[in-house]
């Protein structure tokens, strides 16, 4: 059964490295770095098959008024996961 958590800084390069092999590109040498500008870990989830994480995603906080009332809700973003084993190999640009 999958794990899901909030990753911790140790599992940033792992993450890093899920999003290239999700959307078929290398990682920018300085993607890790930018990752922990740019993140909240405790806002930043993933999914793990034994130890191999396989799939995350982030949540923005936020509120949104609705009725006149605020609300808090969070946006959710940066979804990716490791291709289906059958998946075809990614277009050509």
């Amino acid at each position: 059964m999958a794990d899901v958590r909030t990753i911790r800084d140790d599992e940033i390069g792992a993450r890093v490295a899920l999003s290239a092999e999700a959307f078929g590109f290398p990682a920018a040498p300085t993607a890790e770095q930018r990752f922990r500008e740019t993140h909240d870990l405790r806002w930043s989830f993933a999914s793990f098959d034994a130890d191999r994480m396989v799939a995350a995603l982030d949540i923005e906080p936020m509120e949104v008024a609705l009725n006149g009332r605020w609300l808090r809700m969070g946006g959710v973003q940066g979804v990716q996961s490791v291709p289906a084993p059958d998946a075809a190999p990614p277009r050509e640009p």
